[in-house]
Parts: structure tokens; sequence; C-alpha cells
């Protein structure tokens, strides 16, 4: 019962925050592209699920593998070589490239370790958001508990709530 509860709870909160967020993305418009690996496309699909997503919502790219990387997201061979895929530089030069590539006003990408081991020496639950809007590029790293899916819905959440707070950062400079 209480789990039940629980996830209604949990929905009824990404529900608000998906409303305020494209509140916030059409007024004044500001349009988003994002960089996924880990996330597999998440974050992409729960920014369309509010009816009219495609007046900000330019698209997205999941990259994978480290080859997409390099190739879509201009993330350096060397980046990857010295940091590997799963770093903060790496998200942050994600962030970059999806901005470079599709001229969106703000550019989000998400590397991570979902599980079930290590990658790059990083654990399960090990995540990197990066943002990049007005000409400023910041990653955020969290650590996250849970399953494979939750600590991607997680990651997804935690997005979401850091492009809100950038946006509303702005809006009151």
């Amino acid at each position: 019962m209480f789990e039940d509860e629980l996830d209604l709870a949990i929905s009824q909160i990404e529900n608000t925050l998906d409303r305020e967020l494209a509140q916030r993305l059409r007024k004044p418009l500001c349009t988003v592209a994002v960089a996924e690996s880990m996330t597999g496309g998440l974050l992409a699909e729960r920014l369309t699920r509010i009816p009219g997503s495609s007046d900000y919502f330019l698209g997205g790219v999941v990259c994978y593998s480290p080859l997409l990387k390099v190739q879509l997201c201009q993330v350096a061979p060397a980046t990857l070589r010295q940091f590997g895929t799963v770093s903060r530089e790496t998200t942050l030069e994600m962030a970059k490239g999806i901005h470079k590539l599709t001229k969106c006003d703000l550019a989000v990408s998400i590397t991570g370790v979902a599980g079930p081991g290590l990658e790059n020496n990083e654990a399960k639950g090990t995540v990197f958001i990066g943002l990049h809007y007005a000409n400023n590029t910041t990653v955020h790293k969290l650590d996250c508990e849970g399953t494979r899916l939750e600590i991607r819905e997680r990651t997804t959440t935690a997005a979401m709530m850091l492009m809100k707070h950038c946006l509303t950062e702005q809006k009151n400079d």
C-alpha cells in the first residue's frame, strides 16, 4: 500500500516539474538539445511529454558509444583516453558539442554508470550532468542509488531540476 502511495506522490512531483520546466522554456523561448549516454533517451522522452514541447525542444543524440561521442558531440579522442567516458571532462565536451551542433540556447549532457559494475573506475550510480547556457558550461556530479532503471530515472529528474534552476537563476540576474 505504502509503495503505491509513494509511486503516486513521485509521479505527481515529476509531472509538476515537467510542467514548470516547460513554462520556463516557453517564456521567453529557450531552445533545448540533449546529448545522452547512460539515460539512453529518457531525458528527451521526458522533455517531450508535455504538449507543445516542439516549441522549445530541438532534439537530441543518444551517444552510448565512445565513437558517437566523438563523431556527434565533438568529444576529443584524447579526452576519452585520458579521462574516460564517465567523467566531468567528457560531460563538459558533450554539452558544448551538442550546443555547437544544434545552436540551441540550453544544452544538456549526461554520462554515468547505471550498473551493474564499474566503468572507468567509477562506481555504479556515478553520474555527470552537463549544462551549457549563456556561454557558461557547468558539470554536476551525482551519486545515485537504486536499480539500473531507478538510477536512470533519478538522473533524468535531476537533469530537469538543474535545467529549471539554471533558467530561474538566469531570470533573476
